[in-house]
């Protein structure tokens, strides 16, 4: 989508794989922000509002995450609070 050129709700593309990577992007993108494990389902989703709530919150969402899905890979996305609409797209790769 960003190649497009469509905007997209800032975050990781890759999985996050330890504390100090998870304080640079939090750093990067500010907070509130979601921590969300690799299958992206609610199991292991955190909310995180400040630094304070960060490692715990990431601890507990990969420990979910490894027991829930046997795969403890999380992403970190910008939070949007109330946003004025939401639109979800489910895209394939239409290059040739």
């Amino acid at each position: 989508m960003t190649k497009a050129g469509i905007p997209v709700v800032p975050g990781t593309t890759e999985k996050i794989t330890d504390e100090t990577m998870a304080l640079e992007i939090a750093g990067q993108i500010g907070f509130p922000l979601m921590i969300k494990p690799l299958p992206w389902w609610r199991k292991g989703m955190r909310l995180v509002r400040d630094y304070h709530e960060l490692l715990p919150s990431f601890r507990t969402a990969k420990s979910e995450a490894m027991n829930a899905f046997g795969n403890d890979s999380v992403y970190i996305e910008k939070y949007i609070e109330s946003p004025p609409y939401r639109i979800q797209i489910l895209a394939t790769n239409m290059e040739t």
